[in-house]
Order: C-alpha cells, then sequence, then structure tokens
C-alpha cells in the first residue's frame, strides 16, 4: 500500500524527497548513454537520466587509467558523488593518457545501481606550453623619476625588482640609478623609479634575465630587452619662464632657488607607521589626507593615512597608518607639500616613492603559552587557585588574566589582571551552594592572549553536609576538581 502510495504522489508530481527513504529497498536502474568528450586537459562526461521508484539524488562516477571489464573490478581512482545531475567535467587530466570511466545512480536511502554502465573512455589533449619569451614593448617617463615599462605579457619580477633593470644615458653612457621596480596592477606593465632624469635626453632601458613571464619563460638577452625613452619634463614655474632668457649663471640659481623637495627615503617602520625622509626641510599641508597617498603595489588599495607629525628635523614625516599587510609592497605619492621656501610638489609631478612593509616576527603573532596544573582548592567562603607558570618561550610574557563564570563558562565577566609573575590568587566572598569556573590566560607585551586553561569548584552548603566535603578535599578525592577525558 505504502509503495502504491509514492508511485501516485510520484506520478503527480507531489512527492517530497526522502520520504519513506528508510523503506526504500529498490536500486536505481543503470545508467544509459555515457559520453565521454576530451578537451584541453580535461574530460566532459555526461550520461542519461536513470530512474527509481523513490526518486535519484545522485550519481557516483568511477575512473581511472585501466579498463574495467570483470565483475569486482575496480577503477584505479575510485569513485566521487556528484549531485542530481547529467553532467560533470574533469579537469587538470594528463594530455594524452585514456581515462576509462562508468557510472552508477543512488537514491536517498542509499541505494546504487547493481551495474556500472556502459564503460566510456577519451584522452584529453596536452595542455598547449607557453615557450614564448616575453619582450619589452616601450618605455615612457611618466615624470622625472617614474618610468613606465610595457611588455608583451604578463610578467613577474624577482623579490629585488632592482636588479632585473638597467639604465643608461646614451649622450653620457653613464648609468642612472634604479631606485625601485614593481609590476602595476596591469601585470604587463612595470613601473620603475629612477634617480633624477634629465629632461629630454635620451636614455636606455634594459631588462635582464630576472624578468619572467608566468609559464616561467625568461626576457632573452639581447632579443628585444630594451626600450629608448626620454627622460621627464619638470613643469617650469611662472618666475622660471620669465627668467628663461637669463644668461646660464642666473637660470641655475633660479632653478636651485625654487627647485622642489624631493624624496630621498621612504621605510616601513612597524605595521602601523611609515617614515617618510625628504632632501630638505618641509613644511606640510592642513589637509594630510591630499598630501600623502599610499597604495599597495599589486592591487592598488588604499592604505588609509591617519595623521602626518615632523620633529625636530624638519625634513622627516612620519605618517601614522591603517594596518599595513606584512612584506606587501606599497607606493607613496606625495603632493601639497612644500620646502620653507614655498616651493610646492605639484598635482602634476608628484613625488613617488615605494616600499615593503615590515614583516612580523612569529613571536609578535602568538601569545605566550598557557600556565599548567591550574587547580582550584577551597577555604571557608572562598577558593585558592594555583598554577604552574607559564614556559614562556618568547619571553614576553607581560600579563595573566583571571575570569571568573557563573553559568559554567559560557559566559565571563570582566578579567582581573593578576600581573606576570603570580602562580597563586585568592577569591573570596563566594555563594554557597554556587558553582564557579575560572580561566587564566596568558597576554604578551603587544596584546596577544593565549586561550586559557580552565577549572570549576563547587561550594559547600552550610550544615552535615560541610564537613563532608571538606574532609573530601582534604583526602584528595578529587570531587571538588574534574579534569576532561
Amino acid at each position: 500500500m505504502k509503495r502504491t502510495l509514492v508511485c501516485l504522489l510520484i506520478t503527480l508530481g507531489l512527492f517530497v524527497p526522502n520520504a519513506y527513504a528508510d523503506d526504500d529497498l529498490q536500486t536505481p536502474s543503470d545508467v544509459e548513454g555515457v559520453t565521454a568528450v576530451a578537451g584541453e586537459g580535461s574530460v566532459t562526461l555526461s550520461w542519461e537520466m536513470a530512474t527509481d521508484n523513490v526518486g535519484v539524488t545522485g550519481y557516483k562516477i568511477y575512473y581511472g587509467l585501466d579498463s574495467v571489464s570483470e565483475d569486482g573490478g575496480t577503477y584505479t581512482f575510485g569513485s566521487l558523488e556528484t549531485d542530481n545531475v547529467l553532467e560533470h567535467v574533469f579537469e587538470d587530466l594528463e594530455g594524452g593518457v585514456t581515462y576509462y570511466f562508468a557510472i552508477t545512480a543512488l537514491d536517498a536511502a542509499g541505494n546504487e545501481s547493481e551495474y556500472y554502465s556502459y564503460e566510456a573512455s577519451a584522452a584529453p589533449a596536452a595542455t598547449a606550453e607557453d615557450t614564448e619569451s616575453p619582450y619589452i614593448v616601450g618605455a615612457e617617463a611618466l615624470t622625472d623619476m617614474v618610468l613606465e615599462v610595457m611588455f608583451s605579457e604578463d610578467i613577474e619580477l624577482p623579490l629585488d625588482g632592482v636588479i632585473a633593470f638597467s639604465i643608461v644615458n646614451l649622450e653620457t653612457g653613464e648609468e642612472l640609478e634604479t631606485l625601485d621596480a614593481y609590476v602595476s596592477e596591469e601585470a604587463s606593465v612595470v613601473l620603475v623609479t629612477t634617480g633624477t632624469q634629465e629632461a629630454g635626453v635620451s636614455y636606455m632601458i634594459t631588462a635582464g634575465t630576472e624578468v619572467m613571464d608566468t609559464a616561467g619563460n625568461a626576457v632573452i638577452s639581447g632579443t628585444s630587452d630594451s626600450a629608448v625613452f626620454e627622460g621627464g619634463l619638470e613643469a617650469l614655474t611662472e618666475t622660471e619662464e620669465e627668467h628663461d632668457s637669463a644668461d646660464e649663471e642666473e637660470e641655475v640659481i633660479v632653478v636651485e632657488d625654487l627647485a622642489s623637495p624631493e624624496i630621498d627615503d621612504v621605510e616601513s617602520d612597524g605595521v602601523t607607521s611609515v617614515i617618510v625622509t625628504f632632501n630638505e626641510e618641509v613644511m606640510l599641508p592642513e589637509d594630510i589626507a591630499l598630501a600623502f597617498e599610499l597604495i599597495r603595489s599589486d592591487n592598488g588599495d588604499a592604505l588609509e593615512v591617519l595623521t602626518a607629525t615632523q620633529g625636530d628635523d624638519l625634513a622627516v614625516v612620519t605618517l601614522e597608518t591603517a594596518e599595513q599587510d606584512p612584506g606587501e609592497d606599497y607606493i607613496l605619492t606625495v603632493s601639497g607639500v612644500t620646502d620653507l621656501a614655498g616651493n610646492e610638489l605639484t598635482n602634476t609631478f608628484d613625488r613617488t616613492a615605494s616600499f615593503k612593509a615590515v614583516t612580523l616576527d612569529i613571536a609578535d603573532l602568538l601569545p605566550p603559552e598557557d600556565v599548567t596544573e591550574f587547580i582550584a582548592s577551597l577555604f571557608g567562603d572562598g577558593v585558592e587557585l594555583n598554577w604552574t607558570a607559564s614556559v614562556n618561550t618568547a619571553g614576553d610574557l607581560d600579563d595573566q588574566l583571571l575570569y571568573q563564570s557563573e553559568d559554567g563558562g559560557d559566559s565571563y565577566g570582566s578579567a582581573e589582571s593578576l600581573g606576570a609573575n603570580a602562580t597563586s590568587h585568592s577569591v573570596e566572598d563566594l555563594e554557597e551552594g554556587a558553582t564557579y569556573t575560572f580561566k587564566l590566560t596568558t597576554v604578551d607585551e603587544v596584546g596577544n592572549e593565549s586561550e586559557g586553561v580552565i577549572t570549576t569548584v563547587t561550594l559547600p552548603t552550610t550544615g552535615a553536609g560541610l564537613g563532608v566535603v571538606l574532609i573530601a578535599t582534604a583526602l584528595g578525592t578529587g570531587l571538588l576538581h574534574r579534569r576532561k577525558r
């Protein structure tokens, strides 16, 4: 009767999956129409829908490197289960190797088709290997200190990008200093920070074999590894234009008097601090948000600058930032900053520099080890807590915090600081008959707090039972403190 009702529900489209699954003993039908289509490093497997008296819930795909033609045979890679779908794609397969597949159907009760489907096989094509080396398409000076180098494809640089490039003044043969190099958000473009370029002078930049594409192919020396560019221009002020016709000696004096400040160095000084050093004393604008812009070089994400301060040395500015990502490269752009003579870094010709965020020692990320042998014992209306001190491997333990709970550890009150050296502590004025849970954690100098250790104790009630409990405690029966299994 029950199976007749199920069949009727299926016919009417009113069947609820898993109904009567516990009573279902009938296996789904065998899977038919299995096909395997090879792709590049992949095989797409498809099949026809199987049937079941209650309902098919999924399929099991058996696969391997050898054909299975006998009863009881198994496939090299075993099986995997899919949802109730009629197609599955196997990826990252070895090219030129034949793979064999067979499929069974599953229902909600765990019944599986009695037989494998007819076997299908396919040999995926080998993935095309990238053997072409990258090359320089062109180069252009964005400012007199920043150069954009375009490559034929996405590239990767060594950890120290400076070693990958050399720049030569084609008029004098002198080498121009390479200060930094990093891949921009567009992975085929590299931004190179240089020493000050001479406007209008031709330079040649050459990429070394340290530059590689994402497949590991290196730039080939002597083959499209160089490009010529003209040194970037620096905007002339009105005063400079007025003196443009003056003699050479006067012109040099004017340029020196009106030269904009430049960045000498930028370095991370902790996860939230950056030190910027200029070549001369500078004055900061009121709006710090417009003066200093920080972005992560690999994805362009902005890093918020919170404050900018100067000490006795006005050539040094300390930036307080949001937390930097350890070990990542950042780009600093400065504008609106002036020297003491009022010469300003304009928005058009910002000074740009890059730096790497500091990498934290593992000790800075981990709390001290927990204390051990954390034990509670009764006295009067209080509890005496004792423990063995943390081994404190890193030597940076700064405090121990004690938490108290009256609901079995589901919630704790505010922590009580016990100091770094305590190995015992008394808690008084507790309620008779109540159960208390205590948690003790360790904290290091930078605020990392351990998971903590826990002990629980129940205070006795007054009356005849009190003496029994106290005697049991004295005898060490363990009634007041239990260890986890």
